[in-house]
């Protein structure tokens, strides 16, 4: 990843030109304990956002591999091995068994396959 794009956070890459993909600001949250007292805190300006994942998902995808990043569905993680010269992945994929070597990792596996 660029280093430009290391100090990109999400919430630049949505305010700037992906707005569609936000729904909801939040400026503001409520708590409550269990014996009912509640709290409640105000921002002066917005702090989180309520995204469309699916269009958000497909945002961080594209931006991703602007930057050069790549990616590989459907494959499974046999080893990491983390050395001196930095990270070697062995996985397999229907197709095919191979080695990369790669500077950070990225697990997006989702709640229906933990780790």
């Amino acid at each position: 990843m660029h280093r430009d794009s290391q100090r990109r956070g999400i919430q630049e890459l949505l305010s700037s030109y992906h707005k569609e993909a936000v729904i909801k600001d939040i400026d503001a949250f409520k708590l409550i304990s269990p014996s009912g007292d509640a709290f409640r805190y105000q921002h002066i300006t917005p702090f989180a956002k309520i995204v469309d994942r699916g269009l958000f998902d497909t945002i961080l995808l594209n931006q991703a591999r602007k930057e050069g990043t790549g990616f590989f569905q459907e494959s499974y993680v046999e080893e990491v091995i983390q050395d001196l010269k930095g990270i070697k992945i062995t996985y397999r994929s229907r197709r095919s068994h191979n080695s990369i070597r790669v500077t950070m990792v990225v697990i997006a596996t989702g709640p229906s396959r933990p780790l």
